[in-house]
C-alpha cells in the first residue's frame, strides 16, 4: 500500500510520525507482496526482517475470454460448480460497487445460494455481518471490490477476479492481483485463484500468467516516488509535481498539530521519517507556496 497514490501518503504519514516521536514505539509490518523488503530495513533502522515463503497451496489460473463471451455467464456456471461442495466458499472481485451489486443480484437468482456483497459503500457494521455470515458458513459467496483485496482474513477456497483494468487507472498490477488471489487457500485446505482476461483488457493473458506464476514483484517504492516519476521529461513539471505530494503532506502536519502548531525543523523531521523524505525535505519551502496554506503563521523558520 505504500506505493498506492490513493493510500501510500496517509500509510508513510502514520509511520513517519511514530518514528518521528522522541521515544519511537516498535513496529510490525506485514505484507505477502513486497519486493526489494531491504529498503524496508534502509527506512525503518534499526529494523529485522523476517521472510518466509510457506504457505497453503494455492493453484493460479488465467482464463482467456473470446470475443463475444460473457464473463458473468462464465462466473456463474464456475461457481455453481464450485459451491456444490458444502464445504467450498468463494470471493468473487469486481471493479465497481455499482458492478457487485449487479453481479451479485444476478448470482442469487441464477445459483439460488445467498450471495452477499463487500465494498467501502456499506457501513462498517454491514460489513462486519458478511465477513461473520462468510466464516459462518451462512453465506459461501461474496462479490467483493478491492475492500477486501488486502488486509482481511477471510478464509475462501476459490477467488474469482472478473476486473483486471480498471477505468481511470489502468489494469492492475501483478503484485496487487497476487494480493487478491492470494485471500484463496487457508490453513490446510488448498486455493485456487481464477482471474478472467478479456480481449479489451490491458492485461495479456500469456503475459499476466507468466507475471503470476514467476511472482516477480515490484521493487517497494514510496507513492511520493511514484508521483514526482508522473512527471518525469520536464524538470520543472517534476518539481512541480513534487511540490504538490509535499504540499498535502505539509497541510496534513499543520493540521494534526492543532493550536500547537510545528515548526520548520518538526516539518523537516517528519517529512525525513517518510520513505520518500529526501526527495521532499528539500521541498518545503515551494511546498507551503504550492498548498498556499491559509495557516501560516503557524508553520515558523
Amino acid at each position: 500500500m505504500v506505493g498506492d497514490a490513493r493510500r501510500g501518503p496517509t500509510l508513510e504519514l502514520v509511520i513517519a510520525s511514530m518514528l518521528s516521536m522522541p521515544a519511537p514505539p516498535r513496529i510490525a509490518l506485514l505484507s505477502a507482496t513486497i519486493g526489494e523488503p531491504e529498503r524496508l530495513q534502509d527506512w525503518l533502522s534499526p529494523c529485522q526482517l523476517i521472510t518466509s515463503s510457506a504457505r497453503t497451496p494455492l493453484s493460479k489460473e488465467v482464463w482467456q475470454l473470446e470475443s463475444g463471451e460473457a464473463p458473468d455467464e462464465i462466473l456463474a456456471a464456475e461457481l455453481s460448480a464450485v459451491l456444490e461442495d458444502p464445504s467450498n466458499a468463494a470471493i468473487v472481485f469486481v471493479y465497481q460497487r455499482r458492478s457487485a451489486e449487479a453481479l451479485a443480484r444476478k448470482l442469487n437468482t441464477s445459483l439460488g445460494w445467498t450471495v452477499r456483497t463487500y465494498h467501502s459503500g456499506k457501513s462498517a457494521a454491514e460489513r462486519a455481518s458478511v465477513r461473520s455470515e462468510f466464516e459462518s458458513g451462512a453465506c459461501r459467496c461474496v462479490v467483493s471490490t478491492t475492500a477486501l483485496a488486502m488486509g482481511v482474513n477471510l478464509p475462501a477456497t476459490h477467488v474469482l477476479v472478473r476486473d483486471t483494468s480498471f477505468f481511470g487507472f489502468g489494469k492492475l498490477r501483478s503484485d496487487e492481483l497476487l494480493q487478491i488471489v492470494g485471500r484463496a487457500g487457508r490453513g490446510d485446505r488448498a486455493g485456487t485463484g481464477v482471474v478472467l482476461v478479456r480481449p479489451s483488457d490491458d492485461w495479456k493473458a500469456e503475459d499476466l500468467a507468466e507475471a503470476l506464476r514467476s511472482e516477480v514483484l515490484p521493487p517497494l517504492r514510496s507513492s511520493f516516488d511514484r508521483a514526482a516519476n508522473a512527471g518525469q521529461g520536464w524538470k520543472s513539471e517534476e518539481n512541480g509535481v513534487r511540490d504538490l505530494a509535499a504540499a498535502s503532506l505539509v497541510a496534513t502536519c499543520v493540521g494534526r498539530t492543532g493550536a500547537d502548531g510545528i515548526d520548520r525543523k518538526g516539518l523537516e523531521v517528519v517529512l525525513g521519517n517518510t520513505l520518500g523524505g529526501a526527495a521532499l525535505v528539500t521541498r518545503v519551502d515551494a511546498a507551503s507556496v504550492a498548498g498556499g496554506l491559509v495557516a501560516s503563521h503557524r508553520l515558523s523558520g
